[in-house]
């Protein structure tokens, strides 16, 4: 009885060690092909189409400040806003092909990365008549902070094409049973792209906190002052 299981215990290494080494051997091929066949990264970016609104008075400038910026405590003579939501879109085309009798070599195709500001507003206070000193001084200060936000989104766009031709190829290729595959393969689509946004995710948080920081360099009190001044 103790030879019995003595044998059926390394019967039972045997085996395990065998399965790994298969994975392993697969796994090699399959990032062959992907080497074979590499990912094309795209990035791109979009302004998106500005629109200026004129409907706002002080109080609701203020509201829409708060939700464009929790952390803006500017409750003062408020006559202007821009409004940029930054926003994403990532897609992913996956190139599946057969490795061994149960297996399917999963890897990415093409990886597409948009980035844009969505419905882009310059608000301006309902009290300002057009084309007075006030109005087209207001309408100066927003348009450099929209100039601040496009730089700001090309620059990102540069540093996000690095960052995900980095991801992907660290995240490379994947080994799924066929069986597994056929099941539900939008939901393995998937994990790829949360693997892909959890590793941009980082630079995207810095880039929110720095374009932050960068707005609040126009709004202080003496850049306000010396622009009050243009205007009698």
């Amino acid at each position: 009885m103790r030879f019995l299981v003595l044998w059926c215990f390394l019967c039972f290494g045997w085996s395990t060690s065998v399965r790994a080494a298969s994975y392993e051997f697969m796994q090699r091929e399959c990032a062959k092909k992907m080497a074979d066949n590499p990912p094309q990264i795209v990035v791109e970016y979009s302004f998106g189409k500005l629109s200026i609104d004129t409907t706002k008075n002080a109080d609701e400038l203020i509201e829409l400040a708060h939700e464009f910026n929790p952390k803006n405590k500017n409750t003062g003579n408020m006559q202007g806003l821009t409004g940029l939501k930054f926003a994403t879109k990532l897609n992913i085309e996956t190139l599946t092909e057969e490795i061994g009798k149960n297996d399917v070599c999963m890897m990415p195709q093409t990886v597409r990365l948009t980035l844009y500001y969505e419905n882009p507003t310059i608000y301006i206070i309902n009290e300002l008549e057009p084309k007075t000193c006030r109005y087209n001084l207001v309408l100066r200060h927003e348009y450099a902070h929209l100039d601040i936000g496009h730089t700001a989104l090309k620059e990102l766009a540069a540093q996000l094409k690095q960052r995900l031709t980095s991801v992907v190829m660290q995240r490379g290729s994947k080994i799924v049973l066929k069986s597994i595959y056929r099941q539900d393969s939008q939901a393995l689509t998937q994990k790829f792209l949360q693997e892909y946004e959890s590793g941009l995710k980082p630079l995207m948080n810095n880039y929110k906190e720095k374009l932050l920081e960068e707005q609040a360099q126009l709004d202080t009190p003496e850049n306000y002052k010396r622009e009050s001044a243009l205007c009698p």
